[in-house]
């Protein structure tokens, strides 16, 4: 989410994010959509990852039975976001939708 600021440009934000599931030219203004999961980091995914391998070592296979169902309630929410772009193609405004 960081790359979402004023500013930043466009090709950027699509290095980050991916292809838009929406881009279009509203008023003369290039504007696009995109989706994706607002999650953890790459190192709490990796932290928590280890937690749970450790976890059923250490249980010989019982934390499954605890770790999916509570895993599954902590792995992000649905994201939109609208990203409006200036004529240099540099984000003019961004508003999200959840």
């Amino acid at each position: 989410m960081s790359v979402l600021k004023i500013g930043t440009l466009r090709h950027r934000v699509i290095a980050e994010f991916g292809a838009p599931v929406l881009a279009e030219i509203s008023n003369g203004q290039k504007v696009d959509v995109f989706k994706f999961v607002d999650g953890y980091s790459t190192a709490a995914r990796t932290s928590r990852s280890f937690l749970h391998a450790t976890m059923n070592i250490g249980t010989f296979g019982l934390w499954d039975v605890v770790g999916k169902p509570v895993e599954s309630g902590f792995s992000g929410k649905d994201v939109k976001v609208k990203v409006e772009y200036d004529q240099d193609d540099r984000i003019r405004h961004v508003t999200r939708f959840e």
